[in-house]
């Protein structure tokens, strides 16, 4: 490509390069090309049973896709289709739009996506030399010593605990001294004899 011939002047003047895609007004809009690819889409998602609110958006993207394409900007149909494809994961099994039809739609869409050149990256530039480090700058004064913050609620007292073991049985004491003995008591009267027989 010639110094100065801009992707988007390329773009205009009928050929441009995405990877291993060559696009073209002519080509986009014939048979075979993502134009075609996208006016089938849009006549299978206008005659099917999906209810009109959400077939209004389904066209409404694809109208966005098809419009960059004619205008000769086929990235710019990138983004409605990606739109289109999430919409369709989304709603499919409701609102009319059956898994066969939301799965068949889903893969056109990103085979269209394939044919407009829709993710290729182009290639990694070199990396540029690492710069110098700078000077670490002069380190700052310590901050003032905030306040002590107030002294929290006393805790829950604790249960009194259990019990402990009785002690062991103390030693027998020394027994006592005997007592004196008390005093002889006095004799009795000597009694009357029997009579004889």
């Amino acid at each position: 490509m010639a110094e100065g011939y801009s992707r988007r002047r390329f773009i205009i003047t009928g050929a441009a390069f995405g990877g291993g895609v060559i696009w073209s007004p002519a080509r986009a809009l014939g048979f075979g090309g993502p134009g075609a690819a996208l006016r089938s889409l849009r006549r299978e998602i206008r005659d099917s049973p999906v209810h009109d609110v959400l077939k209004r958006r389904l066209m409404l993207k694809l109208a966005k896709a098809q419009e960059a394409v004619t205008l000769g900007s086929p990235l710019g149909g990138c983004a409605p289709l990606a739109g289109l494809i999430a919409l369709l994961k989304a709603k499919r099994g409701a609102h009319g739009l059956s898994e066969a039809n939301a799965s068949s739609w889903i893969a056109q869409a990103k085979a269209i996506q394939a044919q407009l050149g829709c993710g290729v990256t182009g290639p990694t530039g070199t990396t540029g030399t690492t710069g110098t480090t700078g000077t670490t700058g002069t380190t700052g004064t310590t901050g003032a010593t905030g306040s002590t913050g107030p002294t929290g609620p006393t805790g829950v007292t604790g249960a009194t605990g259990s019990t402990g073991p009785t002690g062991p049985t103390g030693d027998t004491g020394v027994t006592g001294a005997t007592g004196l003995t008390g005093p002889t008591g006095a004799t009795g009267s000597t009694g009357p004899t029997g009579a004889t027989g």
